[in-house]
């Protein structure tokens, strides 16, 4: 105890000394200690100021760089996924990962080659090519016999699963077996029972779908279809402008409803098509696996397992094609966005030439933010793909770059005959993914070889 009261007294006599120290130094040398201290700071600000923050940078040309390859990259480097990424995701956005793992990283990637090379072309702000096609003209219809013929030729398995083509209700229509009503009718049911855990969906009015579909039905009846396609249904991602929908674009904030359509919707509603909906996608589309937070939108669900994502970020339009609710839908593309999606559902979609569907980037609703962004088809089957796309290409007055494109055409034959056809398989790419996903790309791979014992193989180089 008496321990504990003698700190105080020793704590007073350690000040005493201390003081006694400081008070036996000579001024001089108190005064020596803070020029010092000056001049250091004065020297570390000069240094600061005036060091070199960019070097001179030696620049050369693409033709320098060998292709193909990473020379510093170990061969041993592991594929890395799950929390061992996420935890190097969240490090590398920290001060530590900037200061010691980024740089490197970077480095053994190549990226700082961009900073130091030399182009001679000057930039392509629009990726317009010349040609010497012939011109196509605004509403000039498109010869589309010889994908009605490929309908009428294909061998259906009735034993096997297939989606219903679009050419499949319109013969349903014609031979009065239903009407785009009775279609509507189910569509609107099916949405009721499902939305609600697949998040296909994130704008529909039932109303609006039944509207449209008796509009059709009274066509078919007078014998005053608008097109081939009249009577059949698409979903429309939310990224274009639809009258009475709001246009989100994957954000959960915006409410403003829509009092214009966009050039493509008012060609959907020209030839007759019915929209179901505005399908969902990511946020602002900068999402590949078609993961939304959003409250209204949610995260869509892949049609053949739901556990999985449908990729994205067309995402909603993908499942609605996968799920069989609509036999196309409409989608747009940048950095993979319809691609990745059918690749994750089974489907196809296609990314079109620049201009090719016009995105009439000079109308009140602008439906793509740049020339690398294009609008594209999404269906179960290339015919639908074909017949859809065809709907939507063409040129469009008031986009100077549509105007220019060639004439559009589909193709005259199709047949699943694929002797001569060369695909190429990267094996080490290939295998650097999971075991089970390795398996089933090998499968397929040994399908296509199977089924076409003259398809062309192919190696690729370094």
């Amino acid at each position: 105890m008496s321990t504990y009261l003698d700190i105080p007294n020793m704590i007073a006599k350690m000040i005493v000394q201390k003081t006694e120290i400081i008070s036996g130094l000579e001024l001089e040398h108190v005064l020596a200690a803070v020029m010092n201290w000056k001049v250091g700071i004065g020297l570390g600000a000069t240094w600061f100021l005036f060091r070199r923050m960019r070097n001179r940078k030696e620049y050369h040309h693409l033709s320098e760089y060998e292709y193909g390859q990473y020379k510093k990259v170990p061969e041993w480097l592991p594929s890395i996924n799950g929390r061992v990424l996420h935890f190097l995701a969240w490090i590398c956005n920290t001060q530590f990962g900037d200061l010691f793992i980024n740089e490197i990283i970077m480095a053994v990637v190549g990226l700082p080659k961009f900073r130091t090379l030399k182009l001679d072309e000057a930039p392509t702000y629009f990726p317009f090519a010349p040609h010497n096609l012939p011109v196509a003209s605004s509403g000039e219809p498109v010869d589309i016999s010889g994908l009605i013929k490929a309908h009428r030729e294909l061998a259906q398995d009735p034993s096997e699963f297939r989606y219903r083509s679009a050419l499949e209700y319109v013969q349903a229509y014609q031979n009065r077996k239903f009407t785009p009503t009775d279609i509507a009718e189910r569509i609107v049911e099916t949405i009721k029972r499902t939305n609600s855990k697949l998040r296909i969906l994130v704008d529909w009015h039932p109303e609006m779908i039944l509207e449209q579909a008796r509009n059709s039905t009274t066509r078919y009846m007078s014998g005053k279809v608008l097109s081939p396609l009249d009577g059949t249904f698409c979903v429309v991602k939310d990224l274009f402008s639809v009258v009475s929908y709001c246009r989100r674009g994957g954000l959960g904030f915006i409410d403003t409803t829509e009092d214009t359509d966009d050039i493509i919707i008012k060609k959907i509603r020209e030839a007759g098509i019915i929209i179901v909906g505005i399908s969902n996608m990511t946020e602002l589309g900068m999402s590949v696996f078609g993961a939304n937070p959003s409250p209204h939108h949610g995260t869509c669900r892949n049609p053949i397992n739901t556990d999985y994502y449908p990729g994205g970020s067309s995402s909603g339009t993908a499942a609605a094609v996968c799920s069989g609710l609509v036999p196309f839908g409409i989608g747009s593309d940048g950095g993979g966005s319809i691609r990745m999606p059918c690749c994750h559902t089974g489907i196809i979609g296609l990314k079109t030439t620049f201009s090719r569907i016009s995105s009439n980037l000079y109308s009140k609703s602008k439906t793509c933010c740049s020339t690398v962004c294009t609008i594209g088809p999404v269906a179960s089957n290339i015919i639908d793909l074909a017949l859809l796309y065809q709907v939507l290409a063409g040129p469009v007055r008031g986009d100077a770059f549509s105007m220019a494109q060639p004439k559009v055409e589909v193709p005259q034959e199709l047949t699943p005959n694929l002797d001569g056809i060369k695909i190429g398989v990267d094996w080490k790419w290939a295998g650097l993914s999971r075991a089970e996903v390795f398996k089933n790309f090998k499968q397929k791979i040994d399908f296509w070889l199977s089924a076409a014992p003259k398809l062309l193989r192919s190696k690729f180089q370094n």
